[in-house]
């Protein structure tokens, strides 16, 4: 390989490398934070997978989740997010309104609203 074909490569590398950083960089120095940020509650029982998650009811596990929301919730608050296994039992979501977990969280809801 000629030492030009040799620069030629190395320019290719280092562009390739140095171009996103510096794009980053720039992209990282002129971010602005929005002036009315949302705010997101993420809750995550404390609950072994285990052992605790198959053996305890279905109504445990939600009210533990529930007294968590509780406890951190603001009139702030726009979206909480609970894990996916949060609800263990597998639902049909066009007909969720017939399972029993749907009227406690419903109720659970007009509370966290009027916080």
């Amino acid at each position: 390989m000629s030492f030009s074909s040799q620069k030629k490569l190395t320019a290719i590398i280092t562009s390739v490398l140095f171009i996103p950083i510096i794009f980053s960089t720039i992209t990282y120095i002129s971010y602005q934070e929005e002036v009315n940020p949302t705010e997101i509650l993420i809750v995550q029982p404390n609950i072994d997978p285990y052992g605790e998650k198959f053996s305890e009811p279905m109504e445990y596990q939600i009210k533990t989740i529930c007294d968590l929301i509780d406890s951190k919730v603001t009139p702030k608050t726009e979206l909480i997010l609970a894990p996916e296994t949060a609800l263990s039992w597998s639902f049909d979501e066009d007909h969720l309104r017939q399972y029993p977990f749907y009227d406690y969280l419903k109720m659970r809801q007009k509370k966290w609203l009027k916080t």
